[in-house]
């Protein structure tokens, strides 16, 4: 398990690293996020036990990237976003390798592209008003669960979400976009794909005015300055470590690296 890990591992950095320098050459902003940023501040990598790589955009730099992207993109990658792949339910975007294959259990019966990935996670503004957060936050679960429902029906064929047959996910994208285009505000951003940990999700717009590069394994990679705020409000002390038995990898399944196979 240990050399699949740091195999695993040592892809997700070369995907990171094929799109970091890919933003830098379309002047496009991303930052390290979630584990990946508390692996960069804590450990200077990857955190040892950890199975995936996760990035933030603001969806304007996220929108400037499909588009640029649908120009020229670098050959190994492929941009999975939910707004541009009609089958793709997830509220986020990935970033996977060709002739790759990394066969989750949420994915397994679907027919789009498996490759190894690193997950992109966009982040859109926020109402400052609590009652309006609130109101955001109740749309976007019902949006967010209904995605989720509709790509468990159509992954495993469960009756009990047949109902989603009905809606498109074009309809689905159209009310997201509806509930986030009313924020006028420019003080807090988050993620508002998560409908479980929303208010985790909730930053200050002046964490990200500006970008660092952080030493990540040999590389290096973009983190927000405001990073303590973002690291504090999801892990608390993030500087320590966690319990032994919770030092394992989540999402290592079936996977075939194709002819990077003795490239990690």
């Amino acid at each position: 398990m240990e050399e699949k890990l740091l195999k695993v591992q040592n892809a997700l950095k070369y995907i990171l690293n094929v799109f970091h320098e890919y933003c830098e050459q379309q002047g496009l902003k991303y930052y390290l996020a979630y584990g990946s940023l508390l692996g960069a501040v804590r450990h200077h990598d990857v955190i040892p036990w950890d199975d995936d790589i996760d990035i933030y955009m603001f969806r304007d730099e996220y929108n400037k990237l499909r588009e640029l992207w649908k120009k020229e993109s670098p050959s190994e990658l492929y941009l999975q976003a939910f707004d541009d792949v009609e089958d793709v339910y997830f509220t986020y975007a990935k970033i996977r390798l060709n002739n790759t294959l990394y066969n989750e259990s949420t994915t397994r019966n679907m027919n789009i592209h498996k490759g190894l990935f690193i997950d992109l996670f966009i982040l859109d503004y926020l109402p400052n008003d609590s009652k309006q957060l609130h109101k955001l936050h109740n749309a976007m679960n019902r949006v967010n669960k209904l995605t989720f429902y509709k790509g468990s029906y159509e992954n495993s064929k469960n009756m009990k979400y047949a109902f989603t047959k009905m809606i498109s996910y074009k309809r689905l994208r159209k009310m997201r976009d509806k509930a986030i285009q009313k924020v006028k505000d420019r003080d807090l951003v988050g993620y508002i794909g998560s409908f479980s940990t929303f208010s985790r999700n909730i930053f200050h717009r002046e964490s990200f005015d500006e970008r660092l590069l952080w030493d990540f394994g040999k590389y290096q990679f973009y983190i927000p300055k405001g990073y303590d705020e973002m690291l504090r409000k999801s892990y608390d002390d993030y500087m320590q470590l966690p319990p032994k038995e919770l030092q394992v990898p989540h999402h290592i399944e079936d996977i075939d690296f194709g002819p990077y196979e003795d490239v990690f």
